[in-house]
């Protein structure tokens, strides 16, 4: 065992010393220096790059037929009560609308009141209706009977509305009776005191429906006639036309027309009366003014001189202060209608044969001031001056019955002097004043000298209050002063006494359907005369129920 330990020694021994050895010896060949030659080249073949697009063709799909194996299966279900319920909004329920009314009362003097109404309702094409009035009083207040009163009218409507034009129509009869009872204690039989006067007409007319239209018109023709129980009566057709024309947002033109042919009857005469007006005027807009210039010109056919009447028309607004205050200034002229009927509605106590003759104003001057003091105070303030030829007037006719009124005409140049002023106060709806102040100073021709039965002072209040929309209240207050007659015999000048009238009505309503109302007039009780001899009813009052429906 030793001899092989040792043999196994030495020899690892001579091996690490030839390692070693051989190690040196490499070591000194690294220090020598050594050259590489390279002679290679190295080429490449150009490649071959293709341009065309790979087209795929996907494979086709193959269609086996679906195959089915049916087979009956018996269900056995229980029958079901099924009760559907749709579910629907109702539609918003329709307003109850109360255009229609029945008004009925009574009051002292024997007075009975009954007003009905009667018109078609929801029509978006179509309107119509009924309005029929009767208002008596069997006493008045002088001598009884010999005062009373009674007007009766009855009137029908209907408007059919298209797209472009709105056509309409209207006709009514009215009935008035009354009583000369003027007189100064003279013996009388009642049939010579009667006076009954009885009206009718027909109207038709048209109007485009869009009001922001670049042509408006509104065109009417009527038939009027009135006779009286004394052989006095007046056929009347006229024509109407208001009509204008928008040039641009600041330019148009307007124009306005009259056409009127009476005949006018009485138990000596027939005579023909021929009147025609037109008004045309060039309106601009800017922005602090408003200017309205053009003429108008007037035929008629009454013994006066000249036939052809033609007058300035021009009206400036000028913008002081942003609606607060418009300063407006003009100039007019024009000729004022007079017909029996429209002389009959001012004063029905005339005499037979009175003279008719139309007014010519040729000339007035006016200036004023008009806005909103607030949204809810507008005021007005005008002062005018104007000429007038054929200005008329009524007077008793002392000749013989002064109980009956002549019409006197100043045929010389008369001039009026008018101040006006109004002022509108309007909270809302459940509260509104205005007051209408008018006085006027005449210089009338020398052949009529006095402005008979004109008044030099007029004063109007006006009032509405609601409370809660159930308790109404309406009063008015009216001052009227400076009246004056003269007896053409005698030459007397009669200055009347000034007159104050204050009426109230009250509205109370039960409900939609049922209201009553009560009137009270003249509260002060003073019998004024608003014609010479004419008392009117002191206190007087009218209480009724109103049926809407």
């Amino acid at each position: 065992m030793r001899s092989f330990a040792l043999k196994n020694t030495l020899l690892v021994v001579v091996m690490f010393f030839s390692l070693a050895s051989f190690a040196q010896d490499d070591e000194n060949d690294l220090r020598k220096n050594f050259q590489i030659t390279k002679n290679a080249k190295i080429e490449l073949p150009t490649a071959n790059r293709n341009f065309e697009k790979i087209t795929y063709q996907p494979p086709k799909p193959t269609y086996k037929p679906q195959q089915y194996a049916t087979k009956d299966v018996g269900l056995k279900i229980p029958k079901l009560d099924s009760k559907l319920q749709i579910l629907t909004l109702k539609p918003p329920a329709l307003t109850k609308l109360y255009g229609n009314y029945i008004k009925a009362g009574a009051g002292n003097y024997g007075t009975a009141y009954l007003d009905a109404f009667l018109n078609n309702k929801r029509s978006d094409k179509l309107s119509y209706g009924l309005h029929a009035k009767q208002l008596s009083s069997a006493h008045g207040p002088v001598n009884k009977s010999n005062s009373g009163v009674s007007n009766t009218s009855a009137e029908g409507y209907v408007r059919y509305y298209t797209n472009n034009v709105i056509l309409r129509g209207n006709a009514g009869y009215y009935r008035n009776r009354y009583n000369y009872y003027g007189y100064n204690g003279e013996a009388f039989n009642k049939d010579t005191i009667k006076l009954v006067y009885n009206t009718y007409n027909v109207n038709v007319g048209l109007e485009n429906a869009n009001q922001s239209a670049t042509f408006k018109y509104n065109a009417n023709a009527g038939y009027y006639n009135i006779s009286n129980n004394r052989g006095t009566s007046e056929s009347e057709v006229l024509v109407t036309n208001a009509s204008s024309y928008k040039i641009d947002e600041n330019k148009s033109i307007e124009s306005s027309s009259m056409l009127s042919l009476t005949t006018y009857k009485t138990n000596v005469s027939s005579i023909n009366r021929d009147f025609y007006q037109i008004k045309p005027k060039f309106v601009m807009k800017a922005d602090k003014y408003i200017l309205k210039a053009g003429f108008n010109v007037a035929y008629t056919n009454d013994t006066v001189s000249p036939k052809l009447h033609i007058y300035p028309s021009v009206n400036v607004d000028y913008i002081l202060m942003d609606k607060t205050v418009i300063a407006f200034a003009g100039i007019d002229g024009e000729m004022q209608k007079n017909t029996f009927r429209s002389f009959v509605a001012q004063n029905p106590y005339l005499r037979n044969n009175v003279a008719l003759l139309h007014t010519n104003k040729a000339l007035e001057f006016y200036a004023g001031f008009k806005g909103n003091l607030t949204q809810k105070l507008n005021y007005k303030a005008q002062i005018s001056y104007a000429s007038y030829k054929n200005l008329s007037f009524f007077n008793n006719y002392f000749v013989s019955d002064v109980s009956k009124f002549d019409i006197v005409y100043a045929r010389g140049t008369s001039a009026i002097v008018n101040f006006n002023a109004e002022l509108s106060y309007e909270q809302s709806e459940r509260f509104r004043i205005g007051a209408l102040v008018n006085a006027y100073s005449y210089n009338i021709s020398q052949d009529v000298g006095q402005a008979l039965q004109r008044p030099s002072f007029t004063t109007t209040l006006l009032a509405t209050y609601n409370i809660q929309k159930k308790i109404f209240f309406n009063a008015n207050i009216y001052y009227i002063s400076g009246l004056r007659a003269e007896n053409f015999v005698t030459k007397q000048v009669i200055n009347m006494p000034n007159i104050t009238d204050v009426s109230l009505k009250v509205d109370y309503r039960f409900s939609d359907v049922f209201s009553a109302f009560i009137e009270a007039n003249n509260i002060l009780g003073k019998k004024y005369q608003r014609y010479y001899n004419y008392s009117v009813k002191g206190f007087n009052t009218i209480a009724g129920l109103t049926y809407s429906f």
